[in-house]
């Protein structure tokens, strides 16, 4: 734009224009810079590192998150809908759902994820012992409501021996000299109201028990059924995205060449350059977005774990329920 503004071809605030956005440009960079350092300060005192801390991001998650773009953007849902945005003008507009085309390996039917996470789920099992110690409870307070009959029985041979009696003689064993007492006691339930009023109780908090738990299942339905939808979202994102960045890179290389040939302003190349970076950043926007859900589906399936150096493990869940049949066979 330099050399076009000096040899006339170009107004010198359109060039000044040029430069006000190269000088944004820098300061967002700058900005970026300063917000990616605290970042990285306040990831130091959450793993337990001071701030001054010298560390290494490990870059496996960055290969990872290419590998999916690569493999998640490749649908052919957003294909179709960019050709038929490119159709005549008066051909009819075909909303269609995302297809399973291109599924990750975490895209499942929600009616598995589903009965995966309440097997899987240590909190909802937890949940259920405690429904089972409650129904004892109410056992133990319902058997206290009912008569007592209690028999006892006290058995007294022979005499005790001192230490200067040691020397003396065995004795005969005489069971017939012993003292023997049988007591029957019989309780008749005609005053309960301390026990009845625990049998209540008891029913009370089995009640919560039960509700609570279908409380944590209907949690963990919606939970999974919500990860699920975010997962296609951001697949059906991620498609679109990258098409968009097709077309901004098209946009740019387009304008660009109209501005040499005099056929466009600066600001068309501009506004196409700042549309070819946010189209840039809404692709990596979606693929974070969803390689997180990814790891929530797993947490929340109960099948994401993690060791004791904080590293976690993962594998698809074909893999989960091969393993978990081999350790049920004897």
């Amino acid at each position: 734009s330099r050399r076009m503004a000096d040899a006339g071809l170009l107004p010198e605030n359109q060039f000044d224009q040029t430069v006000q956005d190269v000088l944004t440009a820098r300061d967002n960079w700058i900005a970026a810079r300063q917000h990616y350092e605290s970042n990285l300060d306040n990831f130091k005192i959450l793993i337990g590192l001071p701030p001054d801390a010298e560390i290494e991001l490990m870059t496996e998650e960055l290969e990872k998150l290419q590998q999916a773009g690569e493999r998640l953007g490749s649908s052919a849902d957003a294909d179709e809908q960019l050709r038929l945005l490119e159709g005549p003008a008066d051909s009819p507009v075909e909303l269609t759902l995302p297809s399973s085309e291109g599924a990750g390996p975490w895209e499942i039917d929600s009616t598995l994820a589903v009965e995966t996470a309440l097997a899987n789920r240590s909190d909802l099992r937890n949940t259920i012992d405690k429904i089972w110690d409650a129904q004892r409870a109410v056992l133990i307070a319902e058997d206290s409501l009912r008569a007592e009959l209690t028999l006892g029985g006290v058995a007294t041979i022979g005499e005790g021996r001192s230490l200067s009696q040691a020397d003396m003689p065995d004795g005969s064993f005489r069971p017939s000299q012993g003292h023997f007492q049988a007591p029957l006691t019989f309780n008749l339930p005609l005053e309960r109201t301390r026990e009845r009023n625990l049998y209540r109780n008891s029913l009370i908090a089995l009640e919560k028990a039960v509700r609570q738990m279908q409380s944590e299942e209907d949690a963990i339905k919606k939970s999974v059924r919500s990860q699920l939808r975010n997962l296609l979202e951001n697949r059906a994102s991620i498609a679109i995205q990258r098409q968009a960045v097709k077309l901004a890179e098209r946009r740019v290389k387009s304008t660009g060449l109209l501005l040499q040939a005099g056929r466009a302003e600066m600001r068309d190349v501009l506004e196409a350059q700042s549309a070819l970076l946010n189209a840039q950043n809404a692709f990596i926007s979606a693929l974070v977005s969803y390689r997180l859900n990814e790891l929530g589906l797993q947490r929340d399936l109960g099948l994401l774990t993690v060791t004791v150096d904080g590293h976690w493990t993962e594998t698809t869940l074909a893999e989960q329920i091969s393993g978990t049949k081999e350790q049920e066979q004897p």
